[in-house]
């Protein structure tokens, strides 16, 4: 049932050692299941390929999570793949403790916990930039203009060249304008489902934070030198089924210009 959707991002900010360079994107599991120990998906990991793996957040389903399983999934990924992870607002409702675990397991596996951070990865003498920053509702109660500060402060505290191709994991996608106003080259972001139930010929109808008929559903989007890809994901929140939408596996392949 998972589509693979492959897209090529060009940029001459990308060094040309870089060309080639994928970048898996996962997002949104939200606990589903593919395959006894998600087999199926670690195997279309393995199989598709990739030096990077980035994980924009909602793995959790929220209190009643079961940690275990979350956790093998992710030491089995990272046995495959470089991984980079962000936080998604279901991770916001595990409480303290069970956040430490997930977070520090996640490091104990090497995964590259970006939580305001910046991780450079170089091939010879060139390099690019990944940045990650928290979901917002970790800060505040998930209102627009609150979670768009609170995004835009959270990118400017973090150091980084911008004069270097800079990849950002942020999973709220309805904050582009900010992301365009800090020349951010390339975004990936997740929490919309792609609407999780789709209307054919017209996309979704209701996306959480932007109501019905949604700007931002999934796919790529562009304003001024940033773009933004938006993953459908993996599972499904609050209703238990996805319509004309199928499960998304995104790969994009960095090309030099």
């Amino acid at each position: 049932m998972i589509e693979t959707t492959e897209i090529t991002v060009k940029d001459c900010k990308i060094p040309k050692a870089f060309s080639g360079y994928r970048i898996m994107q996962i997002s949104d599991l939200h606990e589903a299941q593919f395959g006894s120990e998600q087999e199926e998906l670690l195997d279309r990991v393995k199989t598709i390929g990739a030096d990077c793996v980035a994980l924009t957040g909602d793995f959790v389903g929220g209190k009643d999570t079961d940690l275990k399983k979350i956790l093998r999934f992710f030491r089995d990924l990272s046995s495959i793949s470089f991984c980079c992870y962000v936080t998604g607002n279901h991770e916001t409702r595990l409480d303290a403790p069970d956040l430490e675990r997930l977070l520090g397991g996640m490091t104990a596996y090497g995964i590259e916990v970006l939580r305001g951070k910046m991780v450079s990865v170089s091939r010879g003498e060139d390099s690019i930039q990944i940045l990650g920053i928290d979901d917002p509702g970790f800060i505040n109660d998930e209102k627009y203009e609150r979670d768009a500060q609170t995004v835009r402060d959270a990118i400017q505290s973090i150091p980084y060249d911008s004069s270097l191709f800079t990849l950002l994991l942020s999973h709220r996608p309805e904050v582009m304008g900010v992301y365009a106003e800090l020349g951010i080259d390339l975004v990936l972001c997740g929490h919309t489902h792609g609407g999780q139930i789709r209307i054919p010929g017209i996309g979704a109808f209701y996306v959480p934070m932007q109501g019905w008929f949604p700007k931002y559903d999934c796919g790529m989007y562009q304003e001024g030198n940033t773009r933004m890809y938006i993953s459908r994901g993996l599972g499904t929140s609050v209703v238990p089924f996805r319509l004309f939408n199928p499960p998304e596996l995104v790969v994009i392949t960095l090309e030099n210009e």
